[in-house]
């Protein structure tokens, strides 16, 4: 996992932290996902506007959360990630959403 604090986010105007969710697989390294805390709120609809790759989770605590999948880039992440991507993945907004 590797997290940034307090960082500026361009595509909304607002200071966010984050954190990466990082694989490693058969010496093969990539973002699975990263899990977005934006201060202040953001709605649904400006987040598909602006940062059309980040899914909606919702508002919580005066932040707005938000989540992004890792995309496949090259022939060795396709090899190694493929299954995890195309069939873990899809479930996990729903884990976010129910544990807000």
């Amino acid at each position: 996992m590797k997290e940034k604090k307090n960082v500026w986010n361009q595509d909304v105007k607002k200071k966010e932290t984050y954190a990466m969710f990082i694989s490693k697989k058969h010496g093969v390294k990539m973002t699975i996902f990263t899990i977005h805390r934006i201060h202040g709120m953001i709605s649904e609809e400006e987040m598909d506007q602006k940062i059309p790759m980040m899914q909606y989770v919702g508002y919580y605590g005066g932040c707005t959360y938000g989540i992004e999948y890792g995309e496949i880039q090259n022939k060795g992440k396709n090899r190694e990630f493929s299954d995890i991507l195309n069939k873990d993945m899809k479930n996990l907004k729903f884990y976010f959403e129910y544990v807000k």
